[in-house]
């Protein structure tokens, strides 16, 4: 019965979509906010040292990301890299399941993160254009389709990155090429085809990008991101990819998606975190709101400490944001059903614990939760942090008005 009714869907899909012009089909699905969390999730993780498998990169992935940690990050601290996520440029160039965001860091240098679907990333480029994965002799190069910007309706193309170098070709109006952005660059390579060899250089002020294209060439280009081979019809090739996923979305659920808690240390000194939630990490619940005993302490050799694992802390430096917790949630809808879920395991009030990292050195763990000092203890409740927009700040602040916060009496 199922088989007949899944045979009759795609029949009616197939007779719909012959009546829809081709360009009305790929739309521009910028997913810039889920994107944008799920690479702060990524340097989170880089920068802390956490298992960087977890985001489904593979061994030799993980060892070049990690080779190349400083050019990642531009030795930027972690608020910092947020910050610069948060206004990043989000951007497709047409392309259907890929969206790339451009991180551009204040010493000038720009790296793009493209990201499929779900949790793959598809590329990280670095700012000489180079992709991070790639090992091979001859780089593999990150390639963006653009046309001219000259009112002359005409470019000269440039043997070498200098206007008075040998003119190569000329790059008419509305004409497509690639180019490859290469950080505090006047001058960039440009390519005929994303095949082909460079050709030249254009300076960068006469290069318009895929954003700012005329519409009937926007359509054009959707149009050939879905043209995989060219002796299927179009409409064919449009119709099994819809298909796929309608059914991925009765099958599987539409996105899978990294949700997490962060702690925001904006003091001048280090702190550790204990999140008090029942489970095997973090043992105690509230209303306990004594520090359990015997807890590991991060990575870090402390004094009278030992490595029994019944809790944890997390350390965060000071003016910087460290993930406390992390889920991978498969969802449909971010804003209600991922927290939802990410939530369901938690009890109704949750108690975040803030600990002197000074006072861990100097007194030892055990006798720090024994005698309860700390620098401050909140008792949230999942709508609270959910107001919070899942960073959980320190000191507290005004956004915090009415919700339980407890200091100890000076």
């Amino acid at each position: 019965m199922k088989k007949k009714v899944f045979i009759l869907i795609c029949l009616c899909l197939q007779l719909f979509l012959q009546g829809i012009p081709a360009e009305n089909i790929v739309e521009d699905d910028v997913f810039a906010s889920n994107t944008k969390r799920r690479i702060k999730t990524f340097y989170s993780m880089l920068i802390q040292n956490k298992k960087m498998d977890l985001l489904h990169f593979k061994p030799y992935e993980i060892k070049s990301i990690l080779s190349k940690k400083q050019i990642i990050t531009q030795g930027y601290d972690l608020k910092t890299i947020y910050k610069i996520i948060d206004e990043a440029k989000a951007f497709t160039d047409g392309e259907r399941w890929d969206t790339i965001v451009a991180l551009s860091f204040p010493n000038g240098n720009t790296v793009y993160h493209q990201l499929g679907e779900g949790v793959l990333w598809s590329y990280i480029w670095l700012p000489d254009g180079k992709e991070v994965f790639d090992t091979s002799s001859e780089p593999y190069l990150f390639m963006r389709i653009a046309i001219i910007s000259d009112s002359d309706g005409y470019v000269n193309v440039r043997e070498k990155p200098d206007a008075h170098s040998k003119i190569v070709r000329r790059i008419k109006e509305n004409e497509l090429f690639y180019f490859t952005p290469i950080s505090k660059a006047e001058w960039y390579p440009v390519y005929l085809d994303e095949a082909l060899p460079c050709i030249g250089y254009i300076h960068k002020s006469r290069i318009k990008t895929y954003g700012d294209f005329p519409d009937w060439l926007k359509k054009k280009v959707k149009k050939m991101r879905v043209i995989i081979l060219n002796y299927m019809n179009k409409k064919t090739i449009i119709f099994v990819l819809v298909t796929i996923e309608l059914l991925m979305s009765c099958v599987l659920p539409l996105n899978q998606e990294w949700v997490g808690l962060d702690a925001v240390n904006t003091s001048k000194d280090s702190i550790f975190i204990y999140l008090a939630r029942g489970h095997q990490w973090s043992p105690t619940v509230y209303p306990d709101t004594c520090l359990p005993k015997d807890t590991y302490v991060g990575n870090i050799n402390l004094p009278h400490t030992n490595d029994s694992i019944s809790g944890y802390l997390v350390p965060v430096a000071p003016h910087d944001t460290a993930n406390v917790e992390l889920s991978l949630i498969y969802c449909a809808d971010w804003k209600n059903e991922a927290l939802e879920k990410f939530f369901a395991d938690y009890p109704k009030m949750t108690s975040w614990f803030f600990i002197s990292v000074d006072s861990v050195r100097k007194y030892g763990y055990n006798h720090v939760a024994s005698h309860n000092i700390i620098l401050a203890r909140y008792d949230l409740t999942t709508s609270d942090m959910k107001s919070l927009n899942m960073m959980i700040p320190y000191p507290p602040t005004e956004s915090m008005k009415g919700m339980k916060i407890w200091k100890p009496l000076p």
